[in-house]
């Protein structure tokens, strides 16, 4: 059996990184030990030094593989998929080809700094079927660049960016603040502070979920579901093919930047009630 640990670097703390490194240094000398191990993750200094010690340097192989060449494929093939969709044929006929220019991919790649999510994220919001692909994409280079060194923080600035972008940015940032409360709830470590109607609101399943924010928020039924369905390239709906409120299934693509956007907005929103 295998443990896959992929992009052991994007944990927060640099030293929790160096002691499941030295966990498994330590576990993977008895002989009796019969898990393998697949760690993936940017060659950070302080992870080369632990990989270079006597207990591991033996027993594990290094594998150098160029991530912007997987990122580069990866965009090509996306917006080949959109070039060749029926639906952008009209918007894309008078686009220069070709499109994109690899300079403004090359870019794209850099910005993606090696997080996967990024790329993902840009080409569902580019090839969102209500806009102009072109447009969608002159608006992801047109936003600026973190000056930090996180990576994380460039997939924070373009969630924001999309978030912004919403008909009615004010009620999408609350529905998405109660979603994220709701669930929060229905977990051990709920937060107590949180109002009495939102803990009421985490018994209910998730069918009924929408249908709750609405009443908390004092919204017409249905603006919540629609402030959701335009951010299609942050969130998953699905709808069965009967009830509505019976099938309704939201997932997020990727939660850890909304969380941190939502939960500000959240607090904001508490401040001003109160």
């Amino acid at each position: 059996s295998v443990i896959v640990i992929n992009s052991l670097d994007e944990c927060i703390d640099p030293m929790v990184q160096v002691s499941i490194l030295q966990i498994i240094a330590k576990a993977v000398c008895y002989d009796a030990f019969l898990l393998g191990f697949f760690i993936t993750s940017r060659p950070e200094h302080h992870l080369q030094d632990v990989f270079d010690t006597k207990e591991l340097i033996f027993a594990t192989k290094l594998i150098y593989w160029t991530v912007f060449q997987g990122f580069h494929r990866t965009f090509k093939l996306g917006f080949t998929r959109i070039l060749n969709d029926h639906k952008f044929r009209m918007a894309l006929r008078s686009v220069p080809r070709p499109w994109p220019s690899p300079e403004k991919i090359k870019e794209l790649v850099n910005r993606s700094s090696g997080q996967f999510i990024y790329a993902a994220t840009v080409m569902r919001f580019i090839s969102g079927p209500d806009h102009n692909p072109n447009a969608q994409l002159e608006i992801v280079l047109g936003i600026k660049k973190s000056e930090k060194t996180s990576p994380l923080e460039d997939l924070d600035i373009l969630y924001t960016e999309i978030l912004s972008r919403a008909q009615d940015t004010e009620r999408t940032m609350k529905v998405l603040a109660y979603i994220l409360a709701i669930r929060k709830v229905s977990h051990k470590d709920c937060n107590k502070s949180l109002p009495m109607a939102i803990g009421k609101a985490a018994t209910l399943n998730q069918q009924r979920l929408l249908l709750v924010i609405e009443q908390l928020l004092y919204l017409s039924p249905g603006e919540a579901y629609f402030s959701l369905n335009q951010l299609h390239s942050l969130i998953l709906i699905e709808v069965g093919s009967e009830s509505f409120r019976r099938n309704l299934k939201i997932e997020f693509h990727h939660t850890v930047p909304i969380k941190s956007i939502a939960h500000t907005k959240y607090k904001q929103t508490r401040l001003r009630e109160t």
